[in-house]
């Protein structure tokens, strides 16, 4: 029997150091947790409001959702430029993602992040399995998580040895 080895998905094989060089656009000067999103989802939309409200900083959400005058989620906009997600992402005091790559972001940053889910997945899912593989995987949040334990999770640091564990399965990946 032999060992499959852990290929990380492409985007993680490069450093934030990596990512940095393309970061650029305007900075908001106030504190903010930034949501990044890739389908209109009340709940993701919602919660991250919730959280910035609880924490004291302005929520930035991204791709812009449209919503009706009921206030319910409609439609996103066009998206928004990786240049532009590595800048919100690099200076954001949180990160709350409902994708992948906005999970990998707050990672490669060292940013207090939380992937959130609006429904339990039934399969293990990309997010899942890295968070896992990092022991993060209570950072992975559904409704069934209370607000509470959202904020405490937001205000842990992110363990000290996250970016030699990430540097390591980088090397791993990159070798293989």
């Amino acid at each position: 029997r032999r060992e499959m080895p852990v290929v990380l998905d492409p985007s993680l094989l490069l450093t934030s150091l990596d990512y940095d060089k393309i970061a650029c656009g305007k900075i908001p000067r106030e504190p903010y947790l930034f949501m990044y999103l890739l389908s209109t989802n009340k709940y993701s939309i919602d919660i991250a409001r919730k959280l910035a409200q609880r924490l004291g900083v302005r929520c930035i959400i991204a791709p812009v959702s449209y919503v009706t005058r009921f206030k319910e989620p409609r439609g996103l906009t066009g998206g928004i430029s990786p240049d532009r997600l590595v800048c919100l992402t690099k200076h954001a005091k949180y990160i709350v993602s409902a994708s992948f790559h906005g999970t990998v972001m707050g990672l490669l940053f060292n940013k207090p992040f939380l992937s959130v889910r609006a429904v339990i997945d039934k399969h293990e899912t990309r997010i899942e399995s890295l968070l896992n593989l990092l022991g993060m995987r209570e950072r992975l949040v559904n409704p069934s998580v209370s607000e509470e334990k959202m904020v405490k999770l937001l205000n842990e640091p992110l363990p000290k040895e996250l970016p030699a564990r990430l540097e390591t399965l980088r090397q791993g990946s990159l070798k293989w």
